[in-house]
Order: C-alpha cells, then sequence, then structure tokens
C-alpha cells in the first residue's frame, strides 16, 4: 500500500472511529487457500469502495421503508413519540452522490470521494436509529417504553409496542453494518497484528452464521410447503444445492491454524450465500424446466410469485453478508503476512 494512502486511511480512523454448487473443502492445517483465491495485488482502494457501495445500496431503501414505518405501521406515534431521535435522525444528510447505472443498480459516491470516511459515517447513522428491544428481567417481554402521556414518562411494554419494536428492527436490520474490525484489517493488511485479524474474521464469521442459521429453517419450510411442484427447487438447482450444502465449523475449534481455518469457512459461507441469490428479472423471461420441450419454458404468474417469495426469504446481495474478492484476497494476503513474520 502506499503510505500516502496508508496514512491517510490511518488518519481518517483516528479521527472519526468511536465505535454454484461446489464449494471450498472445510480448512484443516494443510489447507491450501491459493488454489481458491486468485492472485492479484491487493487494491484497498477497491476494497473500500466495495464495502461503500454495498452499505448504501442497502441503506437508502431501508431509510425508504422506516420513512414508511413511521408513516403506515406506527400510526399511533408509538415508536415514533418513544424515540424521537430515530425518527428525527432518518433527515440526517449522508453526503453522497447517486450514479444510475439501469433500473436496480446504483453507484454512490462520497461527496468528498473518502470512501472510508462515508463508511464510518453510515454506520454511526445505523447505530444512531437502534432501539432496544431486550428486556431486564426474566421474561424476554419485560421492559419499559417512554410515553410522555404518562405521569412518570414511560410506561411498562405491551404486545403492540413490542410488535412494532419487532418490525423497526427487521427493517434496520437489513442495512449493513461494516465492522469497525474489518476496518483497522483494512487499513494495516500488510502489517496487521493475529489478533487484530482474528477480531475481523470472527465479526464476519457470525455475520454469516447468523444470516444462515436464520434463513436455513426458513427455506425448509419453504421448499417442503410452499415450492410443492418443485418449481423453484428445479428451477434454480444452484440455489437449492447451495440450501444442501453441508456446514460443518468444527474445524474453527478443532485446529492450530486458526485464522486459515476461520478463511477457509468464511470462503464456503461466502459461497453457499451467493448461490442462494437467484435472478433478479423476476417479471421476464424463461425458467428451466426439464418437463418442457427444451428445458426451459416462459414464466408464469405462479413462478413469478413464488420466486418473489423466495427472494424475501434470502435478502438480496446488498443485505446480505457477502463479501466480493477483493476483501477475500485483502484478508487472505494479511494473513499471509503474519505467516510470513512467524517464519521469519
Amino acid at each position: 500500500m502506499q503510505n500516502k494512502t496508508k496514512a491517510k486511511i490511518a488518519g481518517t480512523l483516528a479521527a472519526l472511529t468511536a465505535f454454484g454448487t461446489t464449494t471450498p473443502a472445510l480448512a484443516n492445517d494443510e489447507i491450501n487457500l491459493d488454489s481458491y483465491i486468485e492472485q492479484d495485488m491487493v487494491s484497498v482502494e477497491e476494497v473500500l469502495h466495495f464495502l461503500y457501495e454495498k452499505q448504501m445500496n442497502s441503506i437508502i431503501p431501508v431509510v425508504e421503508e422506516l420513512n414508511n414505518f413511521y408513516t403506515y405501521i406506527d400510526n399511533k406515534d408509538i415508536i415514533k413519540s418513544a424515540y424521537p431521535r430515530t425518527y428525527q435522525n432518518l433527515d440526517l444528510d449522508l453526503g453522497y452522490i447517486q450514479r444510475s447505472y439501469g433500473s436496480t443498480y446504483y453507484d454512490y459516491v462520497p461527496n468528498d470521494g473518502d470512501y472510508l470516511n462515508g463508511i464510518i459515517k453510515n454506520n454511526h447513522f445505523l447505530l444512531s436509529l437502534k432501539i432496544t428491544l431486550d428486556g431486564s428481567g426474566r421474561e424476554p417481554t419485560y421492559g419499559v417504553i417512554p410515553d410522555t402521556n404518562t405521569e412518570q414518562g414511560f410506561r411498562m411494554r405491551n404486545s403492540e409496542d413490542i410488535e412494532l419494536m419487532s418490525t423497526y428492527n427487521d427493517i434496520l436490520n437489513r442495512a449493513n453494518l461494516v465492522s469497525e474490525n474489518l476496518l483497522k484489517v483494512v487499513n494495516n493488511y500488510d502489517s496487521v497484528s493475529e489478533d487484530d485479524l482474528l477480531m475481523a474474521l470472527k465479526d464476519i464469521y457470525e455475520s454469516q452464521k447468523d444470516y444462515l442459521n436464520e434463513i436455513m429453517p426458513k427455506l425448509a419450510y419453504f421448499y417442503e410447503q410452499v415450492d410443492t411442484e418443485n418449481i423453484i427447487k428445479n428451477g434454480f438447482s444452484n440455489a437449492y444445492q447451495a440450501f444442501l450444502t453441508p456446514r460443518d465449523d468444527s474445524a474453527i475449534y478443532n485446529t492450530t491454524d486458526i485464522i486459515n481455518s476461520y478463511l477457509s469457512v468464511i470462503i464456503r459461507n461466502n459461497e453457499i450465500i451467493n448461490n442462494l441469490l437467484i435472478s433478479e428479472d423476476a417479471g421476464y423471461g424463461v425458467i428451466i424446466d426439464d418437463a418442457a420441450e427444451y428445458g426451459i419454458r416462459q414464466k408464469t404468474d405462479k413462478d413469478k410469485e413464488l420466486i418473489e417469495n423466495y427472494k424475501k426469504l434470502v435478502g438480496n446481495y446488498y443485505s446480505n453478508p457477502t463479501l466480493d474478492y477483493s476483501v477475500i484476497n485483502l484478508l487472505n494476503q494479511s494473513a499471509k503476512n503474519i505467516q510470513n513474520k512467524t517464519l521469519h
């Protein structure tokens, strides 16, 4: 990394940080990640650009959904009144320029051209929108909610409050909060400490694991109870094979090479999550059908409805914990640099 670029990133962090069907084998002590990851020169700028683009493409629709939440769902102003700062913070200026490349993809550029600054600003924005659902007693629904209409200024939460807060949090959780530990590695990928790299890898792994643990039971129900004619299962076989891919994470806990074990599991999970996604052209085109004369046919209204239901379950590329290979390559190179230092 050029010293000028590294110094700029370090300065910004110091000033602003306040807070397919085939998958690679699971890691073991002899795993060779070079056989899977393409060895290009690491580009910090490319990594930061990817992280910012993915984050912005998740934040913009979430802000729109939260505004709709306040208008149409929180129509008694329960959440709006109880947590006024979260409502007011929706209007915060994130400072970006939006450029369109068709109807479904947008490119975002920070006003100052500083992607790292933009990522950290976005993180602060998302944290400012959080409200808590957890109670403080034995019952998970226990707790209070601010209410200026009561004498004490608060009251016990009821089922309506809890449902509204859950809906709000479900929307907000679709936005991509970038790991601060990952940003530290990006800043120092060529001289990162083993502990810092391990913390970043744990953040990535936990995010992937939480996502997969949440959606896999839902997909099981979808394939068994909704896609009863195997339209999605056969029409998008890569997605179905990704659903079937075994996930044994025991290597993380039974190895002397913890960093490469994390990398291997992260790569496997990344492949699964990417392959769970299906085509965005849900309203057009054809679908694979072995029973059809040419193996494909025009999509029907039923196909389109099933596709939309499936996509609601898995989310989209921007809200899912996916990484592109600029990030994976940087993580891999960081691990190699640590290994080389240990050998010498």
